[in-house]
C-alpha cells in the first residue's frame, strides 16, 4: 500500500484552515490527510478544535501540538493545556496522535492521551516523534531513539532532524535501511533541500512510513524545511 499524503496546515487558525478552498478540495480526494499544528493557531479553544474535527473528519486528521523545545510555535500554553488538547485528539479518533519522546518522558506529563484512548470506538495512532532543526544526530544516537520509541509503545516512528548536505544525512539513510530487530513503521526525514528524497522515499524501505507529509500548494514555506507540495 502507499503512503497516504499528509498535508501540513500553515494557517493562523482554525477559521483560516475551514475557509482554505485547496484543504477543501483535497478532502474529497481519497489518499490525503490534513496535519493539525494546534501550536502555531490563534484564538484556539477545545470547541472551537471539535468543530474543525467534526469538519474535516477525525478519519482525516494527524493531531500535533508541538512543544517550543521542539518547534513549537506557541511558547504561552502550559504543559497541561497543551496535553488536554492531545488528550481530546486521542477521544475523538483522530487518525494520529503525535507525541514527542521528549514529552513522554518529562514528569509534566500530567495527562496522559495514551490513557485517554483507551475504549474510545476508534482508537488513534500513536507516532511518537523526535525533532532536531540544528543537525543530524549519529547513527547511533539515531538508533536509541528508535529503541526508546518502540519500547515505549509507539504505533509509528518518527525522526525528523536537519541535513545540510546528502552525505550528512547518510545516518538516517543507514538506519532506514536496517530490516532485523524493528517491528514499527519509521518515518524517517531529514529536512533541508537535500533531504527531498527522504519524503518521497518513505514506503520503499523495510518498515514503510505509512504517510508523508507535504506542503499545501498556497503555502511557500511549509511547516518544516524542505517539504514538497502535495503535488
Amino acid at each position: 500500500r502507499m503512503a497516504d499524503i499528509c498535508v501540513s496546515s500553515h494557517h493562523g487558525s482554525l477559521d483560516e484552515l475551514l475557509a482554505d478552498a485547496e484543504f477543501k478540495g483535497l478532502a474529497r480526494r481519497d489518499g490525503f490527510l490534513f496535519e493539525l499544528r494546534l501550536d502555531q493557531y490563534a484564538g484556539l479553544s477545545l470547541g472551537a478544535f471539535h468543530a474543525a474535527v467534526e469538519a474535516l473528519g477525525p478519519a482525516r486528521l494527524v493531531v500535533t501540538f508541538r512543544s517550543p523545545v521542539e518547534g513549537g510555535k506557541n511558547i504561552r500554553v502550559a504543559e497541561e493545556q497543551r496535553l488536554a488538547y492531545l488528550c481530546a485528539a486521542a477521544q475523538l479518533g483522530t487518525a494520529y496522535v503525535d507525541l514527542e519522546l521528549s514529552t513522554l518522558n518529562s514528569n509534566k506529563l500530567l495527562r496522559n492521551p495514551l490513557t485517554a484512548a483507551r475504549g474510545t470506538k476508534h482508537q488513534p495512532k500513536f507516532i511518537f516523534s523526535y525533532h532536531d532543526f540544528v543537525g543530524m544526530p549519529s547513527y547511533e544516537q539515531l538508533r536509541d531513539l528508535r529503541r526508546m520509541a518502540e519500547k515505549l509503545g509507539a504505533d509509528v516512528v518518527k525522526l525528523a532532524a536537519h541535513a545540510t548536505t546528502i552525505q550528512r544525512a547518510l545516518p538516517l539513510l543507514k538506519l532506514l535501511r536496517e530490516e532485523g530487530g524493528w517491528t514499527r513503521p519509521l518515518l524517517g526525514i531529514a529536512m533541508g533541500e537535500a533531504g527531498f528524497w527522504s519524503r518521497v522515499l518513505g514506503p520503499v524501505f523495510p518498515h514503510p512510513a505509512p504517510l508523508a507529509f507535504a506542503r499545501a500548494e498556497g503555502s511557500t514555506t511549509g511547516t518544516a524545511p524542505g517539504q514538497p507540495t502535495w503535488r
